[in-house]
């Protein structure tokens, strides 16, 4: 998991490729800057949607469920489940390192500030803790990753 801000770069070390999942938030990119990049685009800014293509037919497209319900997929090895919670009950029975993805819905204190919403990255152990003391706002929608 890389801290929201951070400077960062992925690169495939295994001749198998690397499988990696990114939460891009949020969904403008007009403060985007590229520190080092190896394709030439050092202070250039974001492609924009002339440069962005619609996903085929081999991607996986990830698929809201009813509410109550999850939908899981394996890639490579990896299981992707997109699952809604109204509570956290079910969430923090998961292994503590277990990983979540917020998708939508929050996580509020007692006057309504969002302590957790859409983009960001949690663990069970994590989760487990605000449970203690913060509530889920209406549902939250999760991507869960887990080996």
């Amino acid at each position: 998991m890389i801290a929201r801000g951070l400077f960062h770069s992925i690169k495939a070390l295994s001749k198998n490729g690397l499988l990696a999942l990114e939460f891009e938030t949020p969904v403008n990119k007009n403060d985007l800057v590229r520190f080092k990049d190896s394709y030439g685009r050092e202070n250039k800014a974001y492609e924009g949607k002339k440069f962005t293509k619609k996903i085929g037919s081999k991607f996986i497209k990830l698929k809201k469920p009813k509410s109550g319900k999850k939908i899981s997929y394996v890639i490579r090895g990896v299981k992707i489940t997109v699952e809604i919670h109204k509570n956290f009950k079910n969430l923090v029975n998961n292994k503590m390192s277990t990983i979540f993805g917020i998708l939508d819905g929050s996580v509020e204190d007692q006057h309504g500030r969002s302590v957790l919403s859409y983009g960001d990255i949690i663990r069970t152990d994590t989760l487990k803790k605000l449970s203690e003391v913060f509530k889920i706002n209406k549902k939250l929608v999760v991507l869960k990753l887990a080996k």
